[in-house]
């Protein structure tokens, strides 16, 4: 209960989600095929928040991406490195991320994903990150018959507390 009370109070405190959506910003700084609407802060309070209006289709309306000409392999890849770049290099990360919430537009060739609503965001560190960056490589570089990473795997679940020595 107080995990979750916790989390509703900081979704719905605009000033937060505006420190948020600026920290977002910045660790996407120069990666132009991810747009983050402008905050206003001189226009934001605890209960308005201020942002730059930028138009999008949602990422899961797949006729519209077409119609636009837009990169769906392309667009899937970006989704997945962009998660990737939030959980293993910043440990910052978005934990909303529903089609209302994700959108695309044509801002670029290929397409941009377009993040709105910052309001429920976490962090993680230490051993937890980096055994994720540890699990991820080991299950990507697993190849049965030349790389056998299971270890490293089991390891990487053990220093990030999910899994007991």
């Amino acid at each position: 209960y107080e995990e979750s009370a916790k989390l509703l109070y900081q979704e719905i405190d605009y000033q937060n989600e505006a420190k948020n959506a600026i920290r977002f910003k910045n660790q996407f700084k120069g990666i132009e095929w991810i747009k983050v609407p402008e905050v206003y802060e001189e226009y934001t309070t605890p209960r308005v928040i201020t942002m730059e209006y930028v138009p999008s289709v949602k990422i899961s309306d797949v006729e519209k991406i077409e119609e636009m000409g837009l990169d769906r392999l392309k667009l899937a890849e970006r989704s997945a490195a962009s998660y990737l770049e939030q959980l293993s290099r910043h440990g910052f990360f978005h934990c909303d991320p529903h089609p209302g919430n994700i959108g695309v537009d044509a801002g670029i060739p290929g397409g941009r994903l377009v993040y709105y609503d910052f309001g429920m965001m976490d962090e993680i560190s230490g051993d937890l990150k980096t055994g994720l960056v540890d699990l991820i490589l080991g299950i990507y570089e697993f190849d049965p018959d030349t790389k056998d990473t299971t270890k490293d795997v089991l390891a990487a679940a053990e220093k990030m507390g999910i899994l007991d020595p």
